[in-house]
């Protein structure tokens, strides 16, 4: 991921939208300049989730529509491999179901990949992370809590930096709605620690004297 795409990122999962927006034109900026394919659909993607995060679905849905296209382009299949191909378009029309509150969509694909979950490794972790926001979303909280379970080894490896934070978040909400309040406190001091280790910014997403005291509601 670039620097840019690193930026978007983390100030994404700050809330800082108008920081985000900012990085997100560096990233579409250096993708058309360069001509590349692959950090373009990239950029849509976060079009999109930047879109929803502001409430816009109208730009959403057509940030959905330029990543179709664009994935459906002929030569497109040429600069991703098949698995990640097929990942980007299930992650768009997933993520925009939910914030759609499309939840009939949302929950049709969550059964369908429910069962095959549970032979998934690190390797499916995308999937894992989206198959968690449905069940929060559903809500099957007890369900969520055991599919992170699954997956807190295989991620402890990991040094990716999105997924850090997104399984921080989805850990802490996941836990404390199922009422296991302490375990979410401490899923949230751990996983801030180290996401803090994985990159400069992070250190000053969360005062290091917060992170195991503050509630996890």
């Amino acid at each position: 991921m670039s620097r840019a795409g690193v930026s978007f990122t983390l100030s994404y999962a700050q809330n800082q939208l108008e920081e985000a927006a900012n990085w997100l034109h560096q990233v579409l900026r250096i993708a058309h300049d360069w001509r590349q394919a692959y950090l373009l659909a990239q950029g849509e993607i976060g079009s999109m989730r930047l879109a929803l995060a502001r409430g816009e679905l109208s730009a959403a849905h057509q940030a959905l529509l330029r990543i179709e296209a664009l994935l459906e382009q002929e030569e497109f299949p040429h600069y991703v491999p098949h698995e990640e191909y097929v990942l980007w378009k299930m992650v768009s029309h997933v993520e925009y179901w939910l914030a759609s509150r499309n939840l009939t969509q949302a929950q049709a694909w969550a059964t369908q990949h429910l069962l095959s979950a549970q032979a998934w490794d690190f390797m499916h972790n995308a999937e894992m992370l989206m198959l968690v926001q449905v069940l929060l979303a559903v809500p099957q909280y007890s369900q969520a809590v055991d599919l992170l379970s699954q997956f807190r080894e295989p991620l402890s490896e990991l040094g990716d930096i999105q997924t850090t934070i997104h399984y921080l978040a989805l850990s802490v909400v996941a836990l404390s709605h199922a009422g296991r309040r302490e375990e979410a406190r401490h899923s949230a001091s751990v996983y801030i620690d180290r996401a803090r280790g994985l990159h400069p910014r992070v250190s000053g997403c969360w005062p290091p004297h917060e992170a195991g005291t503050q509630d996890a509601a």
